[in-house]
């Protein structure tokens, strides 16, 4: 049994952290949806649905992403806005275009590009 040495602690603790920080850019921030609801209207009769998603970062059209059109059918919004880091790459447009047919088309969707759009 060796003993740890501060300095090996220290190494170890911020290789530790670099991979939770790679792991959490590269697979976690994909696979976790977080969906907050704001109601700021002060009447039922002009309220307006929205949807804001950003940060899908397609590469292909996954099973959680169908599982997200299938929660934006269930809302109804009157519009859904897409804001950036849809896709992963600029080649894979064609994973975004199957995701927005699976969305109801009388919703109306407006997209805002990111560094990788």
């Amino acid at each position: 049994m060796t003993n740890l040495t501060r300095r090996k602690f220290i190494k170890r603790g911020i290789l530790a952290l670099i991979g939770l920080v790679l792991l959490d850019s590269i697979w976690f921030e994909k696979y976790v949806i977080d969906w907050n609801y704001f109601d700021i209207s002060k009447s039922k009769k002009n309220r307006i649905k929205i949807i804001q998603i950003s940060d899908l970062h397609f590469d292909e059209l996954r099973y959680f992403h169908k599982t997200i059109a299938k929660k934006i059918n269930s809302i109804q919004p009157d519009l859904v806005f897409i804001t950036g880091d849809s896709v992963d790459k600029t080649g894979k447009t064609a994973s975004l275009n199957e995701f927005l047919q699976l969305i109801d088309q009388s919703i109306q969707k407006y997209a805002i590009t990111g560094n990788w759009e």
